[in-house]
């Protein structure tokens, strides 16, 4: 965070995320990266330089066929992509479900802002940030700090203390900072 800005962040590891979900390397052989050693040209150079006298074999060995059977073997380095993929999968499963999870409780534990001083506070940062999406305030006596939760329908939640005017303002304006910016 001190050399890179937030968005930078954001947008980086949605990158990432997508890169195992998303198969970059059919775009990837449209071009020529001849130039580039394969992986197998890889294993074979550290097995020779790690044990000169064995003999040379190549990542995936090819196993006698039985006649009327044929095997393929693959090394782990081909296996790699879809581990990958399936781990963000999983990843990506986990942190939808925990969203549901919170949104649950949030509905359950929370009551609906009614005070007209966090309300007209509220609509005063909305229109200086410039915001028109209707975004419903949340008071829990459970929570410490307040958060903006949800995507596509965000709810900004409070703790149940006292806040002055300024406070809530800062407030207001630092979760809806959040969702202007994604």
């Amino acid at each position: 965070l001190k050399y890179f800005t937030a968005a930078w962040h954001y947008f980086s590891y949605l990158f990432l995320s997508t890169f195992f979900l998303i198969p970059y390397y059919a775009l990837l052989s449209r071009f020529d990266l001849h130039f580039i050693p394969d992986v197998d040209e890889w294993v074979l150079l550290s097995k020779t330089l790690l044990n000169p006298s064995s003999p040379i074999n190549s990542a995936a060995e090819k196993i006698p066929a039985i006649p009327g059977e044929s095997y393929i073997t693959y090394s782990y380095l081909e296996l790699l992509p879809y581990l990958l993929m399936a781990g963000t999968v999983i990843f990506t499963l986990i942190i939808i479900v925990q969203n549901y999870r919170l949104n649950q409780r949030i509905f359950r534990a929370c009551r609906l802002a009614d005070d007209k001083e966090i309300l007209e506070t509220f609509a005063k940062c909305k229109q200086e940030l410039g915001i028109g999406k209707e975004i419903p305030v949340y008071i829990s006596a459970y929570i410490n700090t307040p958060f903006l939760s949800g995507i596509l329908k965000p709810r900004i939640v409070l703790p149940n203390i006292e806040l002055q005017a300024e406070e809530l303002r800062y407030v207001f304006l630092h979760e809806l900072t959040h969702w202007k910016r994604n």
